[in-house]
Parts: C-alpha cells; sequence; structure tokens
C-alpha cells in the first residue's frame, strides 16, 4: 500500500493505493491515512486528479477500487459510477437503478460510508427536495458539482 495526495476542485483528495494490484482502496478529502504508508508523488491517481481538475471529467472512470463491501452496497457503488458528469440522482433514483427500488434510504447509508468519495461519486446524489448533505461539507459537493457542469438548486 502507498498513499498520495492531490488537489482537486473542492480541496486536496488524500488517498491510498494497493500497490500490488493498482487498485484504489480509499479516498478522503481529510489527510485521516496512517502516515506509516510510503507516499508516492506521481501516479495513476495523480494524473487522474489533474486531468479531473482540468475538466477531463471521465478522469476517474476506469480507475479500479475496491472497498470490500456487501452485494447492495458494491450494487449502489456501480450504479453510482454510472451517473454522468453533470448530473444528480436522488437517492430513490439511485435505489431504484441499484435494483432495490425500496431502499432509498439505505443507499443514503452506503453513501455516507462510501470510502471512495469522488471516483465513487456520492457527490452526485441529492435529496429529493434539494442537494442535501455531504460529509465533507456542502461546499466540497456544490463546488465538485458546479465543476462538473451542474447547474441546479
Amino acid at each position: 500500500m502507498w498513499r498520495g495526495s492531490s488537489k482537486v476542485p473542492g480541496g486536496v483528495l488524500y488517498f491510498v493505493v494497493d500497490q500490488a494490484t493498482d487498485t484504489l482502496v480509499a479516498a478522503s478529502f481529510r489527510n485521516e491515512f496512517d502516515p506509516s504508508l510510503p507516499v508516492r508523488q506521481r501516479s495513476f491517481m495523480h494524473t487522474a486528479c489533474r486531468e479531473y481538475s482540468s475538466g477531463n471529467l471521465a478522469a476517474f472512470d476506469a480507475i479500479r477500487v475496491d472497498q470490500h463491501v456487501t452485494d447492495f452496497t458494491d450494487a449502489v457503488y456501480r450504479s453510482m459510477r454510472e451517473i454522468p458528469p453533470g448530473n444528480v440522482a436522488t437517492y430513490g433514483e439511485l435505489a431504484q437503478r441499484a435494483g432495490y427500488p425500496r431502499a432509498a434510504r439505505a443507499v443514503g447509508t452506503a453513501c455516507s460510508s462510501n470510502a471512495i468519495p469522488l471516483v465513487v461519486p456520492c457527490h452526485r446524489v441529492v435529496a429529493a427536495n434539494g442537494l442535501g448533505g455531504y460529509g465533507y461539507g456542502r461546499d466540497v459537493k456544490i463546488a465538485l458539482l458546479e465543476h462538473e457542469g451542474y447547474v441546479g438548486d
């Protein structure tokens, strides 16, 4: 495992990658990862963050992620990654897309448990009556959505 960080709209994204598989296993807008992990200054994540920040909103699409989650949560995260940049889905819509039409509240729980924000774009999931919250603050959510071209409330 190694760690790194890159500036993106909304702040600095910190991340941890499994070097054996080049798989992203964690990300955060807070510097909360084990400081004993080696730091890598240049990687596919640094490149993807730079490209995303420069307007290539598909820069994270090919990045492999692994969160070791339940089948339900995996279905939600896969569906979440299919929400195009500049668009949003409500918790209920995402539950429907993931194949669990009555699980809107559970989708909310999955969003709040997402260990790989931005790459698994929980910022694109909103409440039925507006933007709703975001674990890293509403200002970060708004900055990411605006960067992606979302025009909403």
